[in-house]
Formats: C-alpha cells, structure tokens, sequence
C-alpha cells in the first residue's frame, strides 16, 4: 500500500471494497456460529448406542458363537458356520477388542479365545512395532491372557503366561502379585466354574443336530401324522412388504415373555389394519379353522442371534384349536424352524404359512437363533 499511494484506482478500488464488502463481514462477526450445528449433534447424541445396546450386542454375539460352535478363527475371516462371507479379514486389534469385550462381560471362555488368537496373530505380523504404537503392546494381551484363564480357574495356564511376561517386564508389579496368588491357587482342585453356554443348550442341542435332507413332498407327507400344515407362497411379496409396514411403529418388546424371545413383537388388529384383514380372511378360507372371531395378528422381528419361541416351557397353555407362522422374508443363514417330533428343519421362506392343530399329541417347535440378516415373521392363534 505504501508503494500504491499515488495510485488513485487503486485507492478507489480499496474505498469500494470497504463501502461493499464489510458489512458484510460484520454481519458474519455478529452471526452466532455452530447453533444449528450443535443443535444437530445433540440430535445426534440421542440415536447413538446406548449402554443396553452394546450389552445386547455382545450377548448376541456370544450366544451365536456358542449356540453354533463358531470358531473364533474361521469368525475373523469372514466364515460363519460353515459359510463363506466377503468381509475383510480381521488382525490382532480386533481380537483384542473382541476379548475386551467378552472379559467385560464376565465370558471368560470366549475373552481366552480372542485373546490367544490376538497373540498369534501379533507374533505372525510382519511389522509387530506397528502394533506397539498403533494400540497395544505384546505384555498388554500377556495381562489379559492371565486375567482370563484366571477368569476359568485354569490358574496353570495363567502362571505360564505370567511367567512370559515377566521376562519381558521382570519389575511388573501387578504381575509380581497376581503370581504369587496363583502359585497358592495352583496347588488348590480349580473351582467348577459355571458357564453361561447352559443357557443355550437347548437350543445347542436342537439347532445343530443334523437332519436328513428330505424334499417338501415327504416333509408334508411326515407332517400329516401331527397335523402340521405346510402352505408355500400363502402370502405374495407386496402383502408381506405391507404387513411389516404397518407393524414397523408398533414394535416393541414384551418383557413379559420367556428368556428364550430376542425380538421386537406388533400386535395389529383387523379393525385397524386392511393388510391384516386381507390375511385373517385367507386364513380361515385356507384352513377351514378359527371360525370364532380373532383378528389380532402379531408381527416378530429380530437380528442377528434373535429368536421367538415362548413355548419352550414343558407347560405351556394350550386354551386354542391351532398355531399359526408366516415367514415374511428370506434370510440368509440360521433362523431355522424345527419340529422336533417329525426331525424336521425348516428354512424361512417369504410367504410360506406353516399352520399346526393342537391334538391330544403336542406339537412343540423352536427357532433356531439367526446368524446372519434380519428376521421377519407372523403368528395367529385359532379358537
């Protein structure tokens, strides 16, 4: 500017930019700034996971795992069951923080799995620095490894990988004491420790016991003898979108219905819904059963490790003529229905109704948690 004094456009040019332009800029200086934008992240902050979401997350995974014996190894590269999935392979940090995640939950059985599998896959990295700076150093999961087979009662185990830390860091305090409480726990019996894998095994023992691969015709012909029904393509594809969305803003969970139920539950009435109207009437005309007015249809949905089956109990009531289950969509692994009576597993088909009568012979049935996908169903009972 000291060089440009002369320069009368120049001065004019800075004269105009001035009379234009800044007040504008002190309208931008008095503006309050990041209000709406705070007021969205607030927004935000409410639909985040909350603390019950991540405890059921976890329970889900750990109940798939251990309801299907899923390997941790065959887990982290994409295969589930026995199935290939196109996912990226998963290295030491993830298994890390899958065992912290077990370990928080008390699941020792499973944090040992992760958090010998993280070490393996520690030792074979080509570049194991990396992983000292990037999250956690090889004494981080030694300390985790003796936390766990402590966790067990496998208290051997746990001096060894104590013992191997120790030469690594032979000032480690914390390590130093843990050793001496279990070189005195490891001349004790360990204690039986009490697996939450009892939980599921019911469902352990039925979801992957193997069945004979029979067709549809001999399934139905075997389901005459306990008067199970088998009706593929009941509903179309349009009926069943329209029944889910209908039932979409009234799912909730009941907590009322046995720990065995994982899902959300709609309960949608004729008077209120034409979709369910449309279904009631095909119903009755199809099966010739539950002439008696009831117009209530439940929808289920569920996840992944979700399942419905509030009959489990050996004494359940039987006060009606039949049941009645629609799949609504197809899923891609586990979900499965089996009748255990007839040795049959039945895979969720769209609009496939299954329709059984309550006989003096009791017709029990169990979902199989669902491994991968989203799980959409319908159920009625006829009086």
């Amino acid at each position: 500017m000291v060089e440009d004094k002369g320069n009368v456009i120049v001065l004019f040019k800075l004269l105009r930019h001035m009379h234009n332009d800044w007040p504008e800029y002190l309208k931008l200086f008095r503006k309050e700034l990041g209000i709406k934008e705070m007021s969205l992240s607030q927004e935000l902050l409410e639909k985040q996971p909350k603390a019950t979401d991540f405890e059921e997350s976890m329970a889900a995974i750990y109940k798939i795992q251990v309801v299907y014996d899923l390997d941790a190894s065959n887990m982290t590269r994409g295969i589930l069951n026995g199935k290939s999935y196109n996912v990226k392979n998963w290295g030491a940090d993830e298994c890390l923080i899958m065992g912290l995640l077990n370990q928080l939950m008390k699941h020792y059985d499973l944090s040992e799995q992760w958090f010998r599998l993280a070490l393996i896959y520690f030792r074979g990295h080509p570049r194991p620095k990396e992983l000292d700076i990037k999250l956690f150093k090889l004494s981080n999961i030694l300390e985790l490894l003796v936390e766990a087979n402590k966790g067990l009662g496998h208290y051997s185990k746990a001096r060894q990988y104590a013992n191997e830390l120790l030469s690594l860091q032979p000032n480690h305090n914390y390590i130093n004491n843990q050793l001496l409480k279990l070189n005195d726990l490891d001349k004790k019996p360990p204690k039986s420790t009490k697996s939450n894998e009892k939980m599921y095994q019911l469902q352990k023992a039925i979801c992957t016991k193997e069945y004979p691969k029979i067709s549809l015709e001999e399934k139905f012909k075997l389901s005459k003898k306990i008067n199970l029904r088998h009706y593929p393509n009941f509903l179309t594809k349009n009926e069943t979108e329209a029944l889910k969305m209908v039932s979409r803003p009234q799912l909730n969970r009941d907590e009322n219905l046995s720990w065995n139920c994982s899902c959300k539950i709609a309960e949608l009435k004729g008077s209120e819904h034409e979709i369910v109207n449309i279904i009631n009437k095909k119903i009755r005309d199809i099966s010739g059963v539950g002439k008696n007015v009831n117009e209530v249809i439940e929808v289920i949905n569920y996840g992944i490790s979700g399942n419905y089956n509030p009959d489990d109990r050996e004494m359940s009531k039987r006060d009606h003529k039949a049941n009645v289950l629609i799949f609504l969509n197809n899923v891609k692994q586990g979900g499965e229905t089996v009748f255990p009576s007839l040795n049959i597993k039945l895979k969720p088909r769209m609009g496939t109704m299954l329709l059984w009568l309550n006989s003096e012979k009791r017709v029990w049935h169990h979902q199989c948690p669902l491994i991968v996908g989203n799980m959409w169903m319908a159920t009625k009972r006829l009086y």
